[in-house]
């Protein structure tokens, strides 16, 4: 189900307002998965140094933000993990009676303040496999403003063989007074859920956020025929009394000499942009190079104005 015009209120509709469901991921505190005590050695062995130990090529890839209840902001991060080989070790060696999950996955996260770092939370999920290497992997929790650690583990379901992974976030407010946009990422196909995600997921090529499952672009590199949506938020718009905005939208693609299209301007009643892209016409089409997105948002209400530049590549 890929998304068009008429996705658009959809997209809406699920995602906001706040993402009211998704704090339930940390907020039951007694709902809190253990991690093997054998986990946690290996992961503050790690902490001294904060160096990935190199097992499954774990790597962080990018990090993506919603607004969520409570003023949290819900953070959506991928990674990316090489399993296959060590996939097929495993069948090779033990050639029946393989346990499942293949692998799982162990977070602990911490969180800096003026006492040091402190233990936020604790979180496991099956990793999700197919016998392929994924793409990328997800997960998402809502967290507050500040700056956090990631201390991760994917491991053997028989632990005899554990990756890890470290490294930190400056989670950023999705709440402020200064007009503003979240972090802009494009989105290839989007998939209604029956109901919100409440339990701790990794999830295999896709993010979960409220009742949608999101298959995203990893990079800003598009083949000419594609037709990706480009999403965020606009924090800090000012809310009417019946709850909606009066945001105008214009989308200008430029290269390094002009102006090759301007989008017609369009009225946002949510601060939710799910805007979708167009590089191939019957008028025109983007040949293989860089372009930038020129991005201005103005708040009609509270009479600000927000410019901002995306880039992007047309690789063929």
């Amino acid at each position: 189900m890929k998304i068009s015009k008429f996705m658009l209120p959809l997209i809406i509709l699920l995602l906001f307002p706040f993402l009211l469901a998704n704090s339930a991921l940390c907020e039951k505190k007694e709902e809190k998965r253990i991690i093997p005590d054998k986990v946690i050695k290996e992961l503050e062995e790690g902490l001294s140094t904060l160096q990935s130990n190199g097992v499954f090529n774990l790597s962080f890839s990018n990090s993506f933000y919603f607004p969520a209840q409570m003023g949290k902001t819900f953070a959506s991060v991928i990674f990316k993990a090489e399993l296959k080989k060590d996939l097929e070790e495993i069948k090779e060696i033990k050639k029946e009676g393989l346990q499942l999950p293949y692998y799982k996955f162990f977070m602990r996260v911490y969180r800096t303040n003026e006492r040091g770092r402190e233990l936020y939370h604790e979180y496991f999920s099956p990793i999700p496999s197919d016998g392929e290497d994924a793409e990328f992997y997800s997960f998402g929790i809502p967290l507050e403003e500040g700056e956090y650690l990631f201390a991760i583990e994917v491991t053997r379901s028989d632990f005899s063989k554990f990756g890890t992974l470290f490294f930190k976030l400056l989670i950023p407010s999705m709440f402020v007074k200064e007009l503003d946009f979240s972090t802009p990422f494009f989105i290839k196909e989007i998939k209604e859920l029956p109901e919100p995600e409440t339990i701790f997921t990794v999830h295999r090529n896709s993010i979960t956020v409220g009742r949608v499952s999101i298959s995203t672009y990893l990079s800003a590199k598009f083949k000419v025929e594609e037709n990706p949506t480009l999403f965020f938020y606009v924090i800090g718009a000012q809310i009417r009394d019946d709850g909606t905005t009066n945001l105008e939208l214009n989308i200008t693609i430029k290269d390094e000499k002009k102006d090759v299209l301007k989008y017609t301007p369009v009225t946002l009643s949510y601060p939710v942009v799910a805007q979708p892209m167009i590089f191939k016409s019957q008028n025109f089409t983007l040949q293989k190079g860089n372009y930038t997105l020129e991005v201005k948002i103005k708040d009609k209400v509270a009479n600000k104005e927000k410019e901002g530049e995306i880039p992007f590549e047309i690789i063929e």
